[in-house]
């Protein structure tokens, strides 16, 4: 009986192989870029809101800073 039963590796090796359409890897890593960037905007929309608007520029802001603080030290004292 030695050697009358075909394996599962038998048989698995002497199975066609299915016809794989390979794609070129310049096509492959567009396609994969292409989805990162979209996943990369969504996680931006969900994640990174935009930021309001600022109405007055560095220069204004930091004046009335310092005027503030100007008049919270003469209060203090």
């Amino acid at each position: 009986m030695k050697g009358k039963y075909i394996t599962t590796q038998i048989i698995m090796a002497c199975r066609k192989k299915g016809q794989h359409s390979k794609k070129d890897i310049y096509t492959q890593l567009k396609e994969t870029i292409a989805e990162r960037e979209k996943l990369l905007q969504q996680w931006e929309r969900i994640f990174m809101p935009k930021p309001e608007r600022v109405q007055k520029d560095i220069h204004t802001q930091l004046a009335e800073t310092i005027a503030e603080d100007k008049r919270n030290e003469g209060a203090v004292e």
